[in-house]
């Protein structure tokens, strides 16, 4: 998925079986190779209902950031 707008690129690897991906960020701008801890890194995790899910760890007073979505998109983490 590429965001020209937005300066990056998304690629997604994943095997048939598993359930598992993996994303790559290509970001335009980065002039030097990245460096162990300079780059961003997260794990996903897929849930059935994102809202609820996303209200339930509000009510727990866990830190959550506010619903969020690639550009052009429903929001899809947060």
């Amino acid at each position: 998925k590429d965001f020209p707008d937005y300066q990056f690129t998304l690629v997604y690897l994943a095997f048939e079986e598993g359930g598992y991906e993996l994303e790559l960020t290509y970001n335009y701008d980065q002039a030097e190779p990245y460096e162990i801890g300079n780059g961003y890194g997260h794990i996903a995790i897929g849930v059935d209902d994102l809202k609820a899910t996303h209200a339930a760890h509000k009510a727990a007073n866990y830190e959550v950031t506010d619903l969020k979505g690639l550009p052009g998109s429903e929001p899809t983490y947060y």
